[in-house]
Formats: C-alpha cells, structure tokens, sequence
C-alpha cells in the first residue's frame, strides 16, 4: 500500500510502498479510501513522540478488507470510519454529531506494524 511515511523526527512526508501486518486479535484493517493530516499529526512527525519510521493521519474513511480473529462487530466490505477515538465505527452507524466533531478530536496515532516494501 501507498503511504506517506515520516522516516525522521522533522523529516519530510515521504511517498512509499509499505507492507501492513494483517490483523491479529480485536484488530481491523481498513483499505483507507481517505485519510486528513491536522495539527496533530505535524507535531508528531516534528517532535520526539512517536518512533519513526511512522504513518500519521487520522480521520479515515474505507472498507474492511481483513478481520482479525477476535473480531465480531465488522464484515470485510464493511464502510467504515474513524472518528479520531481509538475505535472505528461503521459509516452508518456513526451519528451527526459524530460526523461533524471528527475533524476537532485526536487520537493515539502510531502503534501501526509495519514493514518497507
């Protein structure tokens, strides 16, 4: 998958080929159809929070494509959301009020596994 990847704290966004690990446990990955970078995202990428390298960015929006084994309330297919809390919702589930203070909220970035391409 294509991702912009920070390889260094104040480093650039950098366009890459990256591997995800598929899901174990409680885990859900998403095929990221959109995806924003606020505030938030640029003071991790230009401090020393998170190691690196690291994929930023929140506030997405896709398909589940894997589930993992403990995984019950998702479908791959599902249309999901993050509403920049630590769980995803599915998109018809998510309330207004939900849709519209997703861009106003953070979460935990980070803690993705990944590997190069």
């Amino acid at each position: 998958m294509k991702a912009l990847v920070v390889n260094a704290v104040g480093g650039p966004f950098d366009f890459e080929d990256v591997d995800i690990a598929g899901p174990i446990g409680r885990e859900v990955l998403v095929d990221v159809r959109a995806s924003g970078l606020c505030h938030t995202d640029m003071l991790f990428a230009t401090n020393p929070i998170f190691p690196t390298p690291a994929v930023f960015g929140h506030e997405i929006a896709g398909v589940v494509a894997e589930v993992g084994p403990d995984v019950s309330q998702f479908r791959v297919g599902d249309h999901v959301v993050d509403l920049s809390r630590s769980r995803a919702v599915r998109a018809q589930d998510a309330s207004p009020a939900d849709r519209s203070s997703a861009n106003t909220r953070s979460r935990r970035c980070g803690g993705r596994r990944m590997r190069r391409g």
